[in-house]
């Protein structure tokens, strides 16, 4: 390197690097005699810097000017045999140069000769050998000042620009990232660069990077934690992967990695909450710790949550498998000890975290404006609050399910209620609400409770108070959230939903002497306070959105059957129990009948099927009489065979009839429906007065013996108006029996009657169909049957206009046998007998 170039390094070191100094160490890897190696030493000591010839150069000016001052002239002494002389030449000598006994050196190769018999012969050189390489790297090899910048030459060849600003008023906006040009050591400082973001500035900044010599310093809360184990994990640390030591009093370790890079802190005894280790440009590195949760806290203090989280398949056994993405939060146990105590849990060091009810990571809604959440713990119990991270920060991408995050939360204990002061912490239903509180106190001095609600439908109590008592509800028990204070007697509303299970309270008086009830309350109509509802009288009201049920109970002094009446566009329902759970009615209009016990209630609802329109209502309750008939399955109108039309008016819903035969021959029966234009309506037939054992829909044709009954309910369903025609009623005698319609020549003795479900072989089977066959599902009568036939092909039809069909209710008219089981139905609109023809083809 020339010495314009070590000129500008110290310009560079003095003016450039404004983060720090760095040094340059002389690289001597080449062995010297030692004698003139420590000459040539006390020679550079002597000079100006920057003046000083190398050692070889000034080895060779050794040999050049090795003559001495001449001295006096001597006495002339014998003739003696020719001395040895020096000669320096740049090239090897010549042969013919210098005689025998001569040395010659080559300054050029620093090689040495001696000449021997009229010959040159090389002896050595004065130049050490080679060196063993060094390490790569890639070290500055010049800088040089061009256009208003530093030129860095590394020893790679490339370049950087060092860019010098215009404007000492110009104020540089570097990014964070660090950019290495010389690696740091334990011995030696590195060198990096950052870059100024500013728009077309170009401008860099030098920086030193410290040596690799770490200080670490433990903080808890704070404070620094002296005697604890530190342990520092990663490559290149030391030969075992880590260096372990102990703090001092300070909290503080030194740690000299071999390399740079990324190293795990972990301390004994604590759980680490931030503080890694990287090359950087400081050494000090300060990991901050906290308290492991264990098995609950029972001490204030900083304590390290982790909140894991996962991502997986699941297969259910249906279709694909689902992918499952959970957070788990960590639950953290309070113990409250030999005292009572009030917890303050506070959240540190991570915006993203936050508090849940439960480990399914419900909202908590108790907690503070600050992130802090309260609890009040009773002496010899524990309370148990979920730590956790805000779900949103996974959907945006902030972390990833698989991720573990850890971070701090502070426990406080705060002032609570001293011993003696609290006779029931907690108190059960009968405590509040039947037997009443009765204490003495301190005077204004708050006595502290929490209560659980018997009846969570309630959300209001009807409070009495002491003289001079004063009572303070809230639904939190950190006491943040207080929606009412009495200090005289009234209705407490807690919220316009029904209450919690749980919930606090506290009461003080001016003497200390304190006294309260409470009854839950509801007002008269609300679901709790039934208003009463009298025979034979309309009950009228409005329903709407804000106030869309009204509830009523009455109470039968006989029993028989009762018919509800409903006028308006709302709907009434009928329960036989206070918790409107067993419903009898629910009449979308008109009206219904239903049978009830004698000294049993009964609960009524009137209510809106829109909660968008308000609705005028009317229900009136009375003994059921002959005008009710039709109206419902207790109570069907009866059709005698004088009966020819039933006229319906403006109607929707459901009507019943029914027909019994009261002569000695049977009788047919059928109800003839119109069509209607937007009206759909239907007839069903039924055996039995409960109307569930189905005969046939529609066109169906009853037939009714002498003495027994059939059953009818017709339902009209409309869009958008109601139905009003009238069906017609025809009646009739039963003609003969109708033979199956089979192919004409077929011998009726050829015909076989099937018994059981299975058809063996081909030919003519007789299947008939009964009540039994009827299927609700499809409302028509239907039976499934087998073939087991010889291998080969065959025809198969139905008499009667009834349908054969396959398992996926397509049309079958030929099958193709195996000699296995085919499966197929016959369907028919009503019950009789069909013979079904199998023919080879």
């Amino acid at each position: 390197m020339n010495k314009k170039t070590k000129l500008l390094l110290v310009l560079l070191s003095s003016t450039a690097l404004t983060a720090g100094a760095f040094g340059l160490a002389a690289c001597s890897g080449e062995a010297h005699n030692e004698e003139y190696y420590a000459q040539y030493q006390q020679y550079v000591s002597a000079t100006a810097e920057g003046e000083a010839l190398s050692y070889e150069d000034w080895l060779i000016g050794i040999l050049e000017d090795a003559k001495g001052e001449k001295g006096d002239k001597g006495d002339t002494g014998e003739a003696g045999k020719a001395g040895t002389q020096w000669t320096v030449g740049e090239s090897d000598p010549a042969a013919t140069s210098g005689a025998d006994g001569d040395f010659y050196l080559n300054k050029t190769t620093f090689d040495v000769y001696n000449k021997a018999n009229g010959t040159w012969t090389k002896i050595g050189s004065i130049k050490g050998s080679d060196g063993a390489a060094g390490a790569t790297g890639d070290g500055i090899d010049t800088i040089v000042y061009k256009n208003g910048a530093l030129e860095v030459t590394l020893k790679s060849g490339s370049k950087i620009t060092v860019a010098l600003p215009d404007e000492i008023t110009h104020v540089h906006t570097y990014n964070d990232t660090l950019t290495t040009l010389i690696e740091p050591t334990v011995d030696y400082e590195g060198l990096a660069y950052k870059e100024c973001t500013d728009a077309d500035c170009g401008h860099i900044e030098l920086v030193v990077i410290p040596k690799l010599q770490y200080e670490i310093t433990v903080e808890y809360d704070g404070a620094p934690v002296s005697g604890v184990k530190v342990t520092v994990t990663g490559e290149d640390i030391a030969e075992e992967g880590y260096i372990s030591a102990v703090t001092d009093e300070n909290g503080k370790i030194s740690v000299s990695p071999d390399a740079a890079g990324e190293y795990t802190i972990s301390v004994e005894g604590y759980v680490v909450i931030s503080g890694g280790m990287t090359s950087s440009t400081t050494n000090e590195v300060t990991t901050q710790v906290a308290k492991a949760v264990g098995e609950g806290v029972t001490e204030a203090g900083i304590y390290a949550v982790v909140v894991e989280s996962s991502s997986f398949m699941m297969d259910y056994g249906w279709g694909d498998p689902e992918l499952v993405e959970t957070i788990t939060p960590q639950t953290v146990k309070l113990i409250a000890g030999d005292s009572n105590v009030k917890f303050k849990v506070t959240l540190l060091g991570n915006a993203d975290a936050v508090f849940v009810s439960s480990s399914y990571g419900d909202s908590l809604a108790d907690v503070e404006s600050d992130g802090s959440y309260q609890e009040y713990v009773k002496a010899g119990e524990s309370t148990d609050i979920y730590c956790s991270i805000d779900k949103t920060y996974f959907d945006n991408g902030k972390y990833e399910y698989g991720d573990k995050i850890t971070y701090a939360i502070k426990v406080e204990y705060l002032e609570a209620p001293a011993d003696g002061t609290i006779p029931e912490f907690a108190l059960d239903a009968s405590a509040l609400t039947e037997d009443g509180i009765t204490i003495t106190a301190e005077p204004d001095q708050w006595i502290y409770y929490t209560w659980t609600n018997p009846d969570t439908g309630y959300s209001r109590l009807n409070v009495t108070l002491g003289e001079g008592t004063t009572l303070e509800f809230t639904t939190k028990s950190n006491w943040t959230d207080v929606p009412v204070t009495l200090t005289e007697s009234g209705v407490v509303k807690f919220t316009d939903t029904a209450l919690e299970s749980k919930f606090s309270f506290k009461v003080k008086s001016s003497t200390g002497a304190i006294s309260l009830s409470a009854d839950l309350y509801a007002a008269e109509g609300e679901m709790f306070n039934p208003a009463e509802l009298t025979l034979d009288t309309a009950a009228t009201g409005t329903v709407s959105n804000t106030s869309p049920k009204y509830y009523y109970k009455w109470t039968a002094a006989e029993a028989g059957n009762y018919t509800l009446v409903l006028d308006g566009a709302s709907i009434a329902e009928v329960y036989s129990d206070e918790d409107y759970i067993d419903m009898l009615l629910n009449i979308q209009s008109g009206r219904d009948i239903f049978a009830a016990e004698a000294g049993h209630t009964y609960y009524f609802v009137a209510s809106t099927n829109n909660v968008y329109t308000v609705h005028d209502y009317s229900i009136t309750l009375r003994k059921t009489n002959a005008e009710d008939a039709g109206y419902s399955a207790l109570y069907p109108t009866e059709l005698t065979t004088d009966s020819g039309t039933l006229a319906f008016n403006d109607f929707k819903g459901s009507k019943y009839y029914a027909f019994t035969n009261s002569g000695s021959e049977a009788v047919t029966v059928h109800l003839g429906i119109p069509e209607v234009e937007n009206t759909s309506v239907s007839v069903t037939y039924y055996s039995d007065k409960e109307f569930s054992n189905s005969l046939g829909y529609d066109d169906y044709v009853a037939t009714v013996e002498a003495g027994k009954s059939v059953y009818m309910e017709i339902q009209a369903y409309t869009a958008p108006n109601t139905f009003t025609g009238n069906v017609t009623v025809e009646f009739g005698t039963p003609g003969a029996t109708e033979e199956p319609d089979i192919t004409e020549g077929v011998d009726p003795e050829d015909i076989k009657t099937l018994e059981g479900t299975t058809i063996a072989e081909a030919g003519y089977w007789k299947v008939s169909l009964t009540e039994e066959h009827w299927s609700n599902l499809f409302k028509y009568y239907e039976i499934e049957l087998k073939l087991t036939l010889p291998e080969g092909t065959y025809n198969i039809s139905c008499s009667n206009g009834a349908t054969l069909c396959d398992l996926y209710g397509g049309a079958l008219t030929q099958v193709t046998s195996d000699g296995g089981v085919i499966s197929f139905y016959l369907d028919a609109n009503q019950i009789g007998d069909y013979v079904i023809a199998i023919v080879a083809a």
